[in-house]
């Protein structure tokens, strides 16, 4: 059965030629039985783009879903979550030339710690329970393979300057691990790559000139 063609989340366009959703019954309700991998892919992007606080833009041509789907299906997605920070740093925009498709881990690697606290560095903050000693606090997410457990590394320092500095080696020592992992992969991006390592030696650059990084992603 052709779907008609309806509107999504006010501003995108289902144009496909079959059900993306399919419902029926389950436990005697009624329910969705099935979802078009593409179409809950771009429809979660949507939802991205008219909910979140960030303001995340999409550009024209994906707001029609057979554009996307089109798109999406020269990618390697299977498993994968749909990232446009790696590729196009600071841009707040969807689109073909922004965006691809990583493993969670590797999705997460630019992750700053913003949000510690606004009175310090990225990736430093001040425990309550030692606020009175005066320590700063480093901390860093340790890259994994997918399925590995989080782990943080941590270490205290008597300023905020010297955490921070310390932030800086650790961060770009752990994306530069994921990038020597990534490499291995099957699905495999140079550009992808290539994008990484580059926020790999602005951190150092950034670290050995004294410099403060206000963002990375």
């Amino acid at each position: 059965m052709r779907n008609r063609v309806k509107g999504v989340r006010g501003i995108g366009t289902n144009d496909a030629n079959y059900e993306t959703q399919v419902y029926g019954l389950k436990d005697g309700k009624r329910a969705c039985l099935w979802v078009c991998p593409y179409y809950k892919t771009w429809s979660t992007l949507l939802k991205r783009v008219t909910t979140y606080k960030t303001k995340p833009q999409i550009c024209e041509e994906w707001l029609i879903f057979s554009n996307f789907k089109s798109w999406m299906e020269k990618q390697h997605w299977e498993g994968m979550e749909l990232d446009k920070d790696i590729l196009s740093s600071g841009h707040q925009i969807y689109s073909p030339g922004t965006c691809c498709f990583l493993p969670h881990n590797l999705n997460c690697i630019l992750k700053d710690n913003a949000s510690y606290s606004k009175l310090h560095p990225l990736g430093v903050c001040s425990p309550k329970s030692l606020t009175g000693s005066k320590v700063f606090l480093m901390q860093v997410e340790k890259f994994t393979v997918r399925g590995g457990k989080r782990e943080k590394i941590a270490k205290r320092f008597k300023t905020a300057s010297e955490a921070h500095s310390a932030w800086q080696a650790e961060k770009s020592n752990q994306i530069e691990s994921a990038v020597a992992w990534y490499a291995r992969q099957s699905y495999f991006r140079t550009d992808v790559a290539e994008a990484l390592t580059k926020r790999v030696w602005n951190l150092r650059l950034q670290g050995s000139c004294g410099e403060v990084t206000t963002r990375i992603n």
